[in-house]
């Protein structure tokens, strides 16, 4: 169960189809670059290290970023769940369901594709660090919102003393 590799490059090959029922990825303080990952649902952890994800299809994910950085290219994703404490989360997808982000010191930074800042609730809370959400920006001491549009999905975003920005590609 797992691989445990020291100072070594190793490349992984998969079926060019293949659909996996769960993926895990693991990262302390390496390097990880996936061209595509397609599951129904994936845990990703990176503590110092870092891992770039070209295309990613998951039907619900759970990230864990400590000091490192994880950056999604383009994706397609249902519920997302990630937590972030001093390092990175940059990512580019079509979400189609629930977020639930919780930043320390960090930062992530989403842009969701094909919806618009209006087809989502939202629950903001930020202690003292800086939110951006579509047209809405709060920096400094402070910001409990609730917003329903009477949409399908809630994003649910805390920040502490990071910073947390989610902007919007719509198609509409």
């Amino acid at each position: 169960k797992g691989m445990n590799i020291s100072y070594s490059d190793v490349t992984v090959y998969m079926p060019q189809n293949a659909r996996l029922g769960r993926a895990e990825i693991y990262i302390g303080a390496g390097e990880m670059d996936i061209d595509h990952l397609t599951a129904e649902k994936a845990m990703v952890n990176v503590g110092a290290g870092s891992l770039t994800i070209k295309d990613l299809e998951v039907g619900k994910i759970q990230m864990n970023v400590g000091a490192g950085s994880v950056t999604v290219k383009d994706g397609v994703i249902g519920d997302m769940e990630l937590a972030t404490g001093m390092g990175s989360l940059t990512m580019k997808a079509n979400i189609t369901g629930d977020i639930y982000s919780s930043v320390a010191m960090g930062e992530v930074k989403i842009v969701v594709c094909g919806s618009g800042e209006k087809d989502h609730n939202y629950e903001l809370s930020c202690t003292a660090g800086e939110m951006r959400v579509g047209s809405r920006y709060n920096a400094g001491l402070g910001m409990d919102i609730s917003i329903d549009n009477d949409a399908l999905s809630t994003y649910t975003l805390t920040c502490a003393m990071g910073s947390v920005s989610v902007t919007f590609q719509s198609d509409k």
